[in-house]
């Protein structure tokens, strides 16, 4: 064998190893990608619908909803109705990211009486500025409270015509569940002195 044909040899050995590297650091980026990306399903739903009890005042399910859910275990009801279950888990999921919207906000000196989109809001993380459903939540605050709005699974909310219904809740409700006012508008309120303990 010449030195050429070792030279080659040699040459095509390390092409193929080079491609075969690169192509598994591809590999192994798009999966990364993908596992980053991964939206909740299955057993995060069932996890986060369990914690819908804590979170999540009954104002905010229909009639029929409440029946069905009433003394089931969530197994069984995620066996026969993965929809409510997937809805219980999006409840939960607005709620815990307008709670982390909140404690964000709680350091900041807001305006009183003045309502904001919370897409506005750059130095928030992005996910914490949107509710289960990715539309924005309306946010307005004063010295003790902060009043966070989602319009739930019904588009994108109008922030500029809820500013008396947000005032009217700041002074109204103390919970920090999230609820449902008599307008279909999902609420939860935080008290500032909450957010710093």
């Amino acid at each position: 064998m010449t030195r050429r044909n070792i030279f080659i040899i040699f040459g095509a050995v390390a092409i193929l190893l080079f491609v075969g590297m690169a192509f598994v650091a591809w590999q192994f980026t798009k999966f990364n990608s993908s596992m980053r990306n991964m939206s909740f399903t299955g057993t995060d739903n069932v996890a986060l619908a369990a914690m819908s009890d804590i979170a999540v005042d009954p104002s905010v399910y229909s009639k029929s909803e409440l029946a069905e859910m009433r003394g089931r275990a969530l197994l069984d009801l995620y066996k026969e109705n993965p929809n409510l279950v997937q809805q219980r888990a999006d409840f939960t999921k607005t709620w815990l990211h307008a709670g982390q919207l909140a404690k964000v906000l709680t350091d900041r000196d807001l305006p009183a009486g003045q309502i904001f989109n919370s897409l506005d809001f750059i130095h928030v993380p992005l996910e914490n500025r949107t509710d289960a459903w990715k539309n924005a939540y309306c946010v307005l605050s004063n010295s003790e409270k902060i009043v966070v709005l989602s319009s739930g699974d019904t588009g994108a909310l109008n922030c500029g015509s809820l500013r008396s219904l947000a005032i009217a809740l700041s002074t109204t409700s103390t919970s920090s569940r999230l609820a449902r006012d008599s307008s279909g508008v999902l609420v939860m309120i935080w008290q500032r002195a909450r957010l710093h303990t």
